[in-house]
């Protein structure tokens, strides 16, 4: 103001410049001394400051723990590799984790209340002994306490054991995984919800970041309890405050009203499966929109069958997925799921594919790939060539000229030779010099059986009653037609008596494979044969002229398996079964 007069053309140019520059000087010292805010993360948590390697945290048993590299970020924290303060292992191979947070943030602090009062040892082993399992994917609670830095910023922190690589890591590289992978982790995580649902909580959370692996790659761990808390089961009351809580991607409808549930856990899980299996969730454009997601999400329960389309677009939706999803959304707010049912969908969906439970998990990009088309298990195909066997043996039964089988047992059994052995010799000849296509045809007889595609038992003295199972490749029903077949005419091929009609409840005939009189298995051929020779003949019984046995109540002859494999054939031969 002094270098300005009323004249603008009298002002000294450079002596304004010269105080303007040290104005901003003046300025710039004043900022100095102003202290910085922390960062924030993107949920709006203060960040950590780093701290520093070999830095030591005693906990609140006064044990002291050396802090290792970090390893990670998370919403609200910074995780560090750790070991006891005595321990002389290479930083690399630091058996343990710490996750840290500034006092103020209040996710960990819920965490470790959660560790400390549902994770001990001992109440976890309980639980695995009481359910039988091996292994369980719930972290054990080891220490935590408090710490302050020299600056005096205070930190709580917690020790965890030190898992390897995330689900989340794989799923990038991949994009999907394998339906033997998919449902291991649903088997898995089932029993750790279980677990924490015993102790009243629910996670909240579950996705594939929050899913770390063991070294071993045999077990998933559900880690991050940030959001767990306790489901009230008596009434069910939105709460504004807790409202869209969660990742937006997979809240359960439930959550986005703000109520925690059990139900609401397997609903997340849900959604996690059909990401997993290679589908997309139809609000996965609108994430900035959490009322928008939530509509979505109460359409999609209101009709399952069309949701899943949507998420697989041309692909076939897995069976499994189907019926856990119903199973999940057809719930009561505060019912309890039927974890048993839930494990049996995922069992029964790992035995079709002809996988165990057990083994490593298997993310390499083969076993992917095989996603694309339908998995053929090694049972499957066993099956698929047996049936492609029976069909040529058919094809080469219906050259072969027509002889009862019926009248070579009963000449084996006429012989005057009382010895057991010497008859099952006589049979087994007999077998070696059958011709070709009459092996075919009891091999196909077998074969049948073996598949349970053919069933035969006797029903009376004299008649077999054959049940034959067609299924269809289309729809996999399987269409029973039985017929009884009459095996004491030796004087022709055997007879059918009834005609075919469809029977799709069998009733109350007797077992196929078990002798209603002996309780014993009707594969006991050559000893029901031996047996009943020796006791026919040690006890003079009298055959008719056509050399077939004489109808008896308590005869054994009505129980050979011979005999009803001989009728079965001779009927499968007449009506030239391809099926």
């Amino acid at each position: 103001k002094s270098q300005i007069n009323q004249n603008t053309s009298n002002i000294n140019y450079s002596k304004v410049k010269r105080l303007v520059v040290s104005i901003k000087g003046s300025l710039k010292l004043n900022m100095a001394k102003v202290k910085k805010a922390a960062p924030k993360s993107k949920k709006g948590f203060v960040m950590p400051e780093p701290i520093p390697l070999g830095e030591v945290l005693t906990d609140i048993q006064k044990k002291q723990w050396k802090i290792g590299p970090s390893i990670g970020k998370g919403g609200f924290g910074e995780i560090y590799t750790a070991c006891e303060k005595d321990s002389n292992l290479q930083v690399n191979k630091y058996p343990y984790v710490v996750k840290i947070e500034p006092h103020d943030n209040g996710p960990l602090f819920v965490e470790m209340h959660f560790y400390m009062r549902n994770a001990k040892k001992d109440e976890i082993a309980a639980f695995c002994k009481s359910h039988k399992m091996s292994k369980l994917g719930m972290p054990e609670y080891i220490t935590s306490g408090s710490h302050t830095l020299p600056n005096n910023n205070k930190y709580r922190f917690l020790v965890m054991q030190r898992f390897m690589s995330d689900l989340q890591s794989h799923l990038k590289k991949s994009g999907r995984f394998s339906t033997h992978t998919i449902l291991k982790l649903a088997l898995q995580m089932t029993d750790v919800l279980e677990y924490i649902h015993s102790k009243a909580y629910v996670h909240a959370d579950l996705k594939a970041a929050n899913i770390l692996l063991n070294a071993t790659m045999d077990q998933a761990y559900l880690v991050d309890f940030g959001l767990a808390c306790r489901f009230n089961t008596q009434e069910f009351k939105p709460d504004p405050k807790k409202m869209h809580n969660g990742t937006i991607e997979y809240t359960s409808r439930d959550a986005h009203l703000g109520v925690p549930t059990r139900r609401g856990d397997f609903e997340i899980l849900v959604y996690n499966l059909i990401h997993w299996a290679g589908g997309t969730l139809p609000w996965e454009k609108k994430l900035t929109s959490p009322t928008a997601v939530q509509a979505m999400k109460e359409e999609a329960g209101k009709n399952v069958d069309q949701f899943l389309k949507t998420c697989f677009n041309k692909q076939d939706v897995p069976k499994y997925l189907i019926e856990f999803t119903k199973m999940i959304m057809s719930l009561n707010n505060n019912a309890e799921p039927n974890y048993k049912k839930i494990r049996e969908v995922f069992q029964n969906a790992l035995s079709d594919i002809g996988k165990a439970e057990k083994g490593k998990f298997d993310f390499t990009a083969d076993s992917v790939d095989n996603i694309s088309s339908p998995e053929i298990s090694p049972k499957k195909k066993k099956i698929q060539a047996t049936k492609q066997k029976v069909l040529n043996a058919s094809k080469n039964i219906e050259k072969s000229p027509k002889k009862s089988p019926v009248k070579t047992v009963s000449k084996i059994v006429k012989s005057s030779d009382k010895n057991g052995l010497k008859v099952a010799k006589k049979l087994m000849e007999n077998s070696k010099t059958a011709s070709p296509s009459s092996k075919l045809h009891m091999k196909s007889i077998k074969t049948l059986k073996k598949m349970n595609m053919l069933e035969y038992s006797m029903c009376e003295d004299d008649d077999v009653e054959i049940i034959i199972k067609k299924r269809n490749t289309k729809t996999g029903e399987i269409k029973k037609t039985k017929t009884v077949v009459r095996t004491l005419t030796a004087g022709s091929d055997s007879e059918s008596v009834n005609s075919e009609q469809d029977s799709p409840s069998i009733g109350n005939r007797r077992s196929p494979r078990v002798n209603s009189k002996n309780k014993r298995s009707a594969d006991d051929s050559i000893d029901d044969l031996n047996n009943s020779n020796e006791e026919n003949l040690s006890k003079n019984k009298k055959f008719d002229g056509k050399l077939t046995p004489v109808k008896q109540k308590d005869s054994k002859w009505k129980n050979s398996p011979t005999i009803k494999a001989s009728a079965a054939g001779s009927y499968l031969r007449k009506n030239k079964l391809k099926d």
